[in-house]
């Protein structure tokens, strides 16, 4: 049986779409990851799959803080350099 991963394609394009236009780049990125998130295992492609799961360790580094979940507070503790290589990483995706 061939999987068509049309899940995966549809997340990843619901991620990228969350980076288009003017808005705040953490609140962008925390809505794209949180999109990646949604992602189960055997949806994503295997040669995609690696490329998934580094995008996610880098927004599970910091504990939750008030109302923000583990990846809001790890995308606001991340320097420019990191937001924009996590940016790119999600356009590759």
């Amino acid at each position: 049986m061939r999987t068509t991963y049309e899940r995966f394609k549809e997340l990843r394009e619901k991620a990228q779409d969350k980076l288009k236009g003017h808005g705040i780049l953490k609140e962008q990125l925390k809505d794209a990851v949180l999109e990646i998130n949604l992602m189960e295992e055997y949806e994503v492609p295997k040669y995609k799959l690696e490329l998934v799961q580094s995008i996610i360790k880098s927004c599970l580094t910091h504990k939750p803080e008030g109302d923000q979940g583990i990846i809001g507070t790890s995308i606001n503790k991340m320097t420019y350099a990191q937001l924009k290589s996590l940016k790119r990483s999600i356009e590759l995706l």
